[in-house]
C-alpha cells in the first residue's frame, strides 16, 4: 500500500480545483448569457404581442421563434451587430434558403465553401423589399455546426404555415 501524506493530498485537491474552475466558470457564465438572451427574446415577443410556441436557439447568438396562431416569425440576433425583427407570414408569398458560396481549389481538388446562409422572404407587396435573416456567417464562425439542416427545417416549417 502507498501512504499519502496530508500535504500531497491538499496539493492534489488544489490542482484538481485549479483545472476544473475555468470550466465551471465558463459553464455558469454561458448559462447566465442564455438566460438573459431568452429573457430579452421573450420581452421582444411580448412587445409585439405574440407567444412563440416553437423556439430555436443556436450558437448562443441567434434565436428564432414562431407563433403559429398569429403566423408571426420572430428573429433575434445577439452580438456585435444585434438585430430584432419579426415577419408576418400572412404577408409572405415565398420562402427560400439563401446561400452565398465560393469554390476553392486545393491542387486538383475543388471544394464549395459556404460563406453565408440565410432564409429569404419574398412578400406579396412587390414594393416591399425581400428580407433575409442570417443563419450562418463565415466571417463570424470558422465552421458550420448544423446550420444547413436547421435552415432547411425552418424553411419547411414556415412553408407549411404559408399553406395553412
Amino acid at each position: 500500500m502507498f501512504g499519502i501524506d496530508a500535504s500531497t493530498l491538499v496539493v492534489s485537491i488544489i490542482f484538481v480545483f485549479a483545472i476544473i474552475a475555468p470550466f465551471v466558470y465558463h459553464g455558469l457564465k454561458n448559462k447566465k448569457h442564455q438566460k438573459t438572451q431568452m429573457e430579452n427574446f421573450q420581452s421582444f415577443a411580448k412587445t409585439i404581442g405574440v407567444k412563440p410556441a416553437k423556439i430555436e436557439n443556436w450558437r448562443n447568438l441567434y434565436l428564432l421563434g414562431l407563433d403559429p396562431n398569429s403566423k408571426i416569425l420572430l428573429y433575434f440576433k445577439d452580438g456585435s451587430n444585434p438585430e430584432q425583427t419579426f415577419i408576418n407570414l400572412e404577408e409572405v408569398v415565398k420562402i427560400n434558403i439563401y446561400e452565398k458560396s465560393r469554390i476553392v481549389e486545393l491542387g486538383v481538388e475543388k471544394r464549395n465553401v459556404l460563406d453565408y446562409l440565410g432564409i429569404q422572404f419574398n412578400f406579396k407587396d412587390h414594393y416591399k423589399p425581400e428580407k433575409i435573416i442570417e443563419i450562418y456567417d463565415a466571417e463570424i464562425f470558422s465552421g458550420q455546426d448544423g446550420e444547413s439542416v436547421l435552415a432547411k427545417k425552418w424553411v419547411e416549417l414556415l412553408k407549411s404555415q404559408l399553406n395553412n
